[in-house]
């Protein structure tokens, strides 16, 4: 069995803006830290590290929630590998959909048939707003960064502040 594809795969992830743009922007901590802020590899690091040892943590501490707690920190891990593995394209932010459509299904629970008037004013939100991003900061036929951030940043967001919602149990 040949395996070499894995490594060409390997390889095309880590070069991917190579193929797909002209800006190499690595991950989403990577282009808040150093492209943004300008602040350095170092800082990068550390702000990736904390972001892994946050979700670990979270992991940790919700081990025995049940569903809930297991829906949350899964839904956690999905936000944050945005933060941490190497840019690929907008299209893997589908995989954000799953944290999404647990907090449209929190609003519903919580707030019945008006919940619905939140999350259709959310979906339109998400649309408008994600091409609006897109149309005002392209150049030429290339996405810039600002396109990679409000959504998993707003997730990220979301996800924290739900959190308060999950309660571990006592034992730990």
């Amino acid at each position: 069995m040949n395996i070499i594809w894995l490594g060409d795969f390997a390889a095309g992830v880590i070069n991917y803006d190579a193929v797909a743009g002209r800006y190499n922007y690595h991950s989403l901590t990577w282009m808040v830290i150093q492209h943004f802020l300008n602040l350095g590899p170092a800082v990068e690091i550390a702000c990736t590290a904390v972001l892994v040892l946050y979700g670990l943590v979270e992991a940790w501490r919700l081990r025995r929630a049940g569903w809930t707690g297991f829906l949350w920190t899964t839904g956690l891990m999905l936000i944050l590998t945005h933060f941490v593995a190497p840019r690929a394209a907008t299209t893997h932010y589908a995989i954000m959909l799953v944290p999404l459509f647990s907090l449209f299904a929190q609003i519903e629970k919580r707030r019945g048939s008006g919940g619905q008037l939140i999350i259709l004013s959310l979906q339109a939100l998400l649309l408008l707003g994600q091409w609006a991003v897109f149309a005002l900061t392209l150049e030429g036929s290339f996405e810039t960064a600002p396109v990679y951030l409000p959504f998993p940043i707003a997730m990220l967001v979301i996800q924290v502040l739900s959190r308060r919602n999950i309660r571990p149990p006592n034992a730990l």
